[in-house]
C-alpha cells in the first residue's frame, strides 16, 4: 500500500481541495489504491467543512486533532531527549 503525505494543508489553494475530491471520487470508489495523510494547522478543518470541500471531507475515514503538552508532560520530554542524547 503506498502512503503519500500531504503537509501544510492550510496553505494550499481551494483548487487542490477539489481535485484530490475529484482523484477520490472517480478513482478510489471501487478500491483503496493509496493512504493519503492530510496534516495542516485549524484553519484546515474549517476549510474542509466549506461546502465546495464536502465530497472530500466526507471521504476522511480518520481525524485526529494533537493537542498541546502541558507543563508536566514538557517537562518529560526534554528529560527523556535529554537521557538519551547522553549515551
Amino acid at each position: 500500500m503506498n502512503v503519500f503525505i500531504m503537509d501544510e494543508m492550510h496553505l494550499n489553494r481551494s483548487d487542490i481541495l477539489l481535485d484530490l475530491a475529484m482523484i477520490f471520487k472517480f478513482s478510489m470508489d471501487s478500491k483503496n489504491r493509496f493512504v493519503l495523510i492530510m496534516s495542516g494547522l485549524p484553519l484546515f478543518q474549517s476549510r474542509l467543512r466549506l461546502n465546495q470541500a464536502q465530497s472530500l471531507s466526507q471521504r476522511i475515514i480518520v481525524q485526529y486533532k494533537f493537542e498541546p503538552l502541558d507543563k508536566t508532560e514538557v517537562k518529560g520530554y526534554l528529560q527523556t531527549g535529554s537521557n538519551s542524547l547522553a549515551r
